[in-house]
């Protein structure tokens, strides 16, 4: 006993194939790609996130760089401002000035 008829299949069979060929413009680059090439979020009309997994990529590592240019430039001003001082006294310079620091660095637009 089958429980769906001929057409019935071929119908569900159709519309699981364009599904899964559908296609989606990525909001970052504008290209058209498949669903494949997104990440899926549920929550989201087409099942997908409306940037591409590419650009996602991208975007992950310019913020990686970005913190670890901030990282690497805190490192350089407190040593160059402390010196060759003992750590204690670096330690209580950085707790001191933190304000200080962070302000340079949005000032900076690493």
């Amino acid at each position: 006993m089958e429980l769906l008829s001929g057409s019935a299949q071929e119908i569900l069979v159709k519309a699981e194939s364009e599904k899964s060929e559908s296609v989606k413009t990525c909001t970052c680059c504008g290209k058209a790609k498949s669903l494949r090439s997104f990440h899926k979020n549920r929550s989201k009309a087409l099942g997908v996130e409306s940037a591409c997994k590419v650009c996602v990529r991208k975007q992950k590592k310019k913020i990686r760089q970005k913190a670890k240019r901030k990282r690497l430039s805190t490192i350089s001003f407190t040593s160059a401002v402390v010196g060759e001082l003992g750590e204690d006294t670096e330690k209580s310079f950085v707790e001191s000035y933190s304000e200080i620091i962070r302000d340079l660095h949005y000032d900076k637009k690493i």
